[in-house]
């Protein structure tokens, strides 16, 4: 009968998991909706600018995500037998990368939608995220004066 509510127990908590990590999936998917939506509107590209300005963003955001993916995996950093130098030497490493990987990826778009509309596109992603976080600071106190 143990075993029978063990089984239970593990097939309900995987199944919570993988439908937490679906809901993540479609959230993450829903917000680059709105980026896109944002710039493309915002920037007023034309077809010929969109047509090569897209696959290049595309191209930017992944390369982007798996550098990232480096907080992720470092998210637990404050354990006390961790090497704290070789976490901050892959830090700025990170940093670096990072830099350069936006360098890379600012000459491709300059070539595509000209500079003043790269710089446009930097400071649009900037407000984007802002906007995102007045959003949700609104949510969370909405959620907390209802007394939920």
């Amino acid at each position: 009968m143990k075993k029978i509510g063990l089984l239970i127990f593990v097939l309900c908590t995987s199944s919570a998991y993988i439908y937490s990590q679906r809901d993540h999936q479609e959230l993450m998917e829903r917000i680059e909706s709105k980026r896109i939506a944002f710039i493309s509107n915002e920037l007023s590209l034309s077809p010929e600018e969109a047509q090569v300005f897209w696959p290049v963003y595309n191209q930017y955001q992944e390369e982007m995500k798996a550098l990232k993916a480096f907080d992720k995996e470092n998210k637990d950093d404050f354990r006390d037998n961790i090497d704290t130098d070789a976490v901050l030497d892959a830090m700025l490493q990170k940093e670096e990368q990072m830099l350069e990987l936006k360098k890379k990826y600012t000459s491709k778009m300059k070539a595509a939608i000209g500079s003043r509309k790269t710089l446009m596109f930097y400071r649009l992603e900037r407000k984007f995220k802002e906007e995102m976080l007045k959003g949700l600071k609104r949510r969370r106190g909405q959620h907390h004066a209802d007394g939920k």
